[in-house]
């Protein structure tokens, strides 16, 4: 494994062995090396999805609309993740949840950046503060 040059790409083109596979070595390493590369894709890709951050989208931090916009820093954030959002309910009493997952409610679809989110709301404004926990990050 010294000798395979790890950049964690992904392929699916591995040549099969069989009887008239030659029996070189550099041959032999080139399929090792893609198949140690797919065992590292897989394995950074596995600590991606079990990777989570939690950002707070406040009331008063919404831009003029419609479509109402809003970009909070989520540290490790990178614009190629495609992170699953969950409404977080931190309310403080059964009025507070409620106002805080209407909000929620509110947001049509989240964008991805280098160290940000921004969250938009094509229709309406979002009245409360609500926390939102991305999975993938």
């Amino acid at each position: 494994m010294a000798n395979c040059e790890i950049n964690g790409e992904f392929t699916d083109q591995i040549p099969k062995w069989d009887r008239k596979t030659k029996a070189d070595g550099n041959e032999m390493g080139d399929v090792i090396e893609k198949l140690i590369n797919n065992d590292v894709n897989l394995r950074n890709r596995e600590e991606l999805m079990t990777g989570e951050r939690q950002a707070t989208f406040s009331a008063a931090g919404w831009g003029d609309g419609p479509p109402y916009t809003q970009v909070v820093q989520v540290e490790g954030m990178k614009d190629t993740y495609k992170p699953i959002p969950m409404f977080v309910d931190d309310g403080t009493d059964e009025a507070d949840s409620k106002s805080r997952k209407k909000s929620y409610g509110c947001i049509s679809h989240f964008d991805s950046a280098e160290g940000s989110v921004t969250a938009t709301c094509r229709f309406k404004k979002p009245t409360a503060d609500c926390t939102v926990n991305f999975k993938g990050v």
